[in-house]
């Protein structure tokens, strides 16, 4: 697996063509990858390796391209179960055309856009003059494939260089996304011509790579592309866009005192108002504390904070000695309850079924409606209508 990114890469594509500035904020801060990012790579790998025909299983040992340093990794059952979901999406994709096409981990070179840019397709498929770009998701988070830059820049490099050998009519955007975390398989596809690809790329993305090189390139902050920037903590620009917000919200209102004298509350539009940019707040405060932490953990003293152990639950020395003595006291339901698994998880443990199989399985289940929830007017579901009690408004008539 490729361990290297370019400076206009495929996968931060959602932030520099939203930030130009973004690329020159980062280019002197060393990204910080956490436990979920290590999990991914894990995974990818095995992903990999099954397409590739390679020995994976779980228990066995990978080895695992870290940053550019060879790992060596036990594959835990999880990790392959989700490996092997991918793969098994691949493969379904490459069975539907006895001429397929099938490209692991493709070098996709996008120089045409800007020098030195190139980026790592997960998988890509040429099937009957369909490209199909797929992008495994090893996160909890819905990532959508509707106008995902990231696998539209693969979609692109890829169908310059497989034009030659392919008559390619259509390109299929994949994600996907089955994992333990998801609860659910959250795989989407999404589909674009290659004329509104190419159209794309030349009215957007070129212009925006070739500002995003600029030495004096603006930072444009926002939700999105600052969620995932690791200049998040040391950008002015989104410092004082941060206290903007704060300030305009709150600009109308009198000083605390004049609010509890005059019996004032805050009005509504003030709570949306916040609520809309609420997000991208949380993000810099947690961007800021993730600085902090490194300044500590690096050695260096911050006023007024301090590195402290954390708490941890108790845990058994030995569970079957504490299985053995703990039923020899109380009865097993009580330390070791058994708990019906659910409609998803038996899912995956059945595989795949018969239709009649399929079928009487679905009438064992079923989906309660969801409670009333709060979304911005954005979001794609229908908009609901409490249920209003008309009791009660007949009582206040009366």
């Amino acid at each position: 697996m490729p361990a290297a990114h370019a400076k206009l890469s495929p996968s931060g594509s959602s932030r520099w063509l939203k930030c130009p500035g973004s690329v020159r904020m980062t280019a002197e801060i060393k990204s910080q990858s956490g436990s979920a990012a290590y999990h991914g790579t894990i995974v990818h790998q095995a992903g990999e390796n099954i397409l590739l025909g390679k020995n994976c299983e779980t228990g066995i040992s990978i080895i695992v391209n870290d940053n550019g340093v060879n790992k060596f990794e036990w594959l835990s059952k999880p990790q392959f179960e989700e490996a092997k979901n991918y793969a098994d999406y691949v493969k379904r994709l490459v069975k539907k055309d006895k001429n397929s096409e099938l490209i692991v981990e493709m070098n996709v070179d996008l120089t045409d856009i800007a020098p030195d840019t190139f980026g790592h397709a997960d998988a890509v498929v040429v099937e009957n003059g369909n490209l199909h770009i797929i992008d495994l998701k090893t996160g909890a988070s819905l990532i959508a494939s509707e106008n995902n830059s990231q696998l539209m820049l693969y979609a692109y490099g890829a169908y310059k260089e497989l034009e030659i050998f392919h008559d390619i009519t259509s390109i299929t955007l994949h994600i996907v996304q089955d994992n333990a975390k998801t609860g659910t398989d959250r795989s989407n596809n999404w589909s674009i011509t290659v004329d509104d690809l190419i159209c794309w790329i030349d009215d957007e993305v070129k212009p925006k790579a070739e500002e995003a090189l600029k030495e004096d390139a603006e930072c444009v902050p926002g939700e999105s592309q600052c969620q995932w920037c690791d200049a998040a903590s040391f950008c002015p620009t989104l410092h004082k866009h941060a206290e903007s917000i704060i300030e305009d919200v709150f600009e109308n209102l009198d000083g605390p005192e004049e609010i509890k004298s005059s019996g004032d509350t805050l009005p509504i539009e003030s709570v949306t108002k916040f609520l809309e940019n609420s997000k991208l707040i949380t993000n810099l405060i947690s961007a800021f504390t993730q600085r902090i932490e490194r300044e500590l953990l690096n050695g260096n003293d911050v006023t007024g904070y301090k590195l402290v152990k954390g708490m941890k639950h108790k845990k058994w020395e030995d569970e079957n000695l504490a299985y053995e003595k703990l039923t020899s006291w109380c009865k097993i339901d009580d330390v070791a309850p058994r708990k019906l698994c659910t409609p998803n998880q038996a899912e995956k443990i059945l595989g795949k079924m018969s239709t009649v199989k399929q079928n009487k399985f679905n009438e064992l289940w079923t989906r309660p409606e969801g409670e009333l929830v709060v979304a911005p007017i954005s979001d794609k579901r229908p908009s609901e209508k409490p249920a209003i009690d008309d009791f009660e408004d007949l009582d206040d008539e009366l």
